[in-house]
C-alpha cells in the first residue's frame, strides 16, 4: 500500500475548492489568443449572463484568453457580475481592493464593500479570511472592529482562528466590550482544536494571575498541551513546575528530563540548570530514549487508525509506518510539502505514556508536529503493550515520522 491513495484526494478536493481567481495566475495554456472563446464569453456578458460576466472580468484582469490586459475592464465586468448576485466576484473584487493588485488601487472601504456583499451572497471563505487579515498583529482598533462580525460568523462555521480571534477580542476588549469570561471561553475552543497559540495564552492567564485568579494547576494543564507540540515556553514551564512542585506533584526526573529536550536546542536556561545541578547527567537521560527499532520486532499491535483490511495486525515498527502514511497533514497534502517530525513520550507501567512532547519538527507550520502526537496517542491506544511496558517503564520513547510526495518511499 502507497500513500498515494490518501494524497490525491485531498490534493483533488482542495483544488477543487480554490474559491477565487483573484489569486491565482492564469496558466501558459490559458494565456494563448483564442478570440472566438473571447466573443463568446463576450456576447454572452453584454446580454447580462452573470458567469460571463465573471469570465469576461477576468479575461480582462489576467488575459486569459490571450488579449490585453485592462484592470479597469476587469472591475467593471465583475462589478456587473456583482450586481447580478454573484457572491464570488464580490469576494474578487474585495481582496483586489484589499491588497492593491493587479493593476487595482488599493482602497480599504470598497473592500469592506465587497467584503459585505459576498458575506451575504453566503461564500464561505469570505468571514474567516476578513477575521484573519483584520485581526493580525499589527490592526488597528477599527480592524478590529470591523473584523468581529466576520469572526462571530467564522467562529459559527468552526473556525480555529476565527475562535482564537474572538478570545483575545474579548480579553482584551477589541471591536466589543472586554468580557473574560468569554474570552476564555472562545480561546478554549481553539485550543480543542489544537491552536497552540490559545493553549500558551491561556497557561499565561492562568500562570500570572492578571485575568483571573491565579491557578497553577491550570497553568500547568495548558503548559503540558502546548507542550505536545513543542512550545518551547511551555516545555520550560512544565520544567519548573515539576521542580517546584508547582500546580502538579514534585518529580525532579521529569523536570530533568524537559531541561534535556530543551538543552538539545541550545536553551540558555537549560544549560544553567544543569550546571547548578551536577549531579544530573545529560548523558544518562539520553541513555534512556528507545525507539521502536529497539522494541522486539515480534511484538504485534493493531492497526486500528488503518482503513486497509491487509493491515489487521502489524509490528512496532510496521505500526508506526502504516500510521505515518494514514495520518499526512492536510495543509502539507494541499502545498505539496514533504517533512518530518519526531516525539518523545515516557513510557509508564501501564503501557500510558507521560508528557509526549514535540521535540523535532520540519518544516514547522504544516501539521506534521500534530501527526507525530496522533501517531503516539494511536500508538499508546493500541494492541498487546505487556510484553514491553514492564520491561521499558520509566524510558523514553521516541517516534520519528517522515512524509514525502506520493511518488518517494518516505523511508529511505
Amino acid at each position: 500500500m502507497t500513500h498515494k491513495a490518501h494524497i490525491l484526494p485531498a490534493l483533488a478536493a482542495a483544488l477543487a475548492l480554490l474559491p477565487a481567481l483573484a489569486t491565482a495566475a492564469p496558466s501558459e495554456q490559458a494565456l494563448r489568443p483564442d478570440p472566438q472563446a473571447l466573443a463568446a464569453v463576450k456576447t454572452k456578458a453584454e446580454k447580462g449572463d452573470v458567469a460571463s460576466q465573471y469570465a469576461y472580468g477576468h479575461a480582462f484582469l489576467y488575459g486569459t484568453y490571450g488579449q490585453t490586459i485592462d484592470a479597469a475592464q476587469g472591475v467593471t465586468w465583475l462589478s456587473k457580475a456583482v450586481d447580478g448576485g454573484s457572491g464570488g466576484a464580490a469576494y474578487d473584487l474585495a481582496r483586489l481592493y484589499d491588497e492593491g493588485k493587479d493593476g487595482v488601487p488599493k482602497d480599504a472601504g470598497l473592500a469592506m464593500t465587497f467584503y459585505q456583499k459576498a458575506s451575504e451572497r453566503g461564500v464561505p471563505a469570505v468571514q474567516e479570511h476578513v477575521c484573519q487579515t483584520k485581526t493580525a498583529a499589527a490592526s488597528s482598533a477599527e480592524d478590529w472592529a470591523q473584523a468581529f462580525p466576520y469572526c462571530q460568523k467564522a467562529s459559527a462555521q468552526g473556525s480555529v482562528e476565527a475562535n482564537q480571534a474572538l478570545g483575545i477580542a474579548y480579553l482584551e476588549g477589541r471591536g466589543t466590550a472586554q468580557d473574560t469570561g468569554l474570552g476564555i471561553q472562545f480561546l478554549q475552543r481553539a485550543a480543542a482544536k489544537g491552536d497552540l497559540a490559545s493553549m500558551t495564552r491561556l497557561a499565561q492567564i492562568y500562570s500570572d494571575g492578571s485575568v483571573v485568579p491565579q491557578d497553577h494547576a491550570k497553568a500547568f494543564t495548558w503548559h503540558r498541551q502546548a507542550a505536545r507540540y513543542g512550545a518551547v515556553p511551555s516545555i520550560l514551564a512544565m520544567a519548573r513546575q515539576y521542580e517546584a512542585g508547582l500546580g502538579t506533584e514534585a518529580d525532579l526526573n521529569e523536570a530533568a528530563r524537559l531541561y534535556e529536550i530543551l538543552a538539545r536546542h541550545g536553551s540558555v536556561e537549560a544549560a544553567e540548570w544543569f550546571t547548578a545541578h551536577p549531579d544530573v547527567s545529560r548523558n544518562k537521560l539520553v541513555n534512556t530514549i528507545i525507539t521502536p527499532d529497539n522494541i522486539p520486532s515480534g511484538l504485534i499491535l493493531y492497526a486500528v487508525v488503518s482503513h486497509d483490511p491487509r493491515f489487521t495486525t502489524l509490528d512496532m515498527q510496521g505500526y508506526v509506518r502504516q500510521m505515518s502514511l494514514d495520518i499526512y497533514p492536510m495543509k502539507a497534502q494541499e502545498a505539496a510539502m514533504a517533512g518530518m517530525a519526531t516525539a518523545e513520550c515516557r513510557i509508564r507501567p501501564d503501557g500510558n505514556f507521560k508528557d509526549c512532547i514535540v521535540v523535532d519538527e520540519s518544516p514547522p507550520g504544516y501539521g506534521f508536529g500534530p501527526s507525530i502526537i496522533r501517531i503516539m496517542d494511536a500508538l499508546q491506544n493500541s494492541g498487546n503493550k505487556s510484553a514491553w511496558t514492564s520491561r521499558y517503564a520509566g524510558k523514553v520513547l521516541q517516534v520519528t515520522a517522515r512524509w514525502k510526495l506520493p511518488d518517494q518511499d518516505p523511508f529511505r
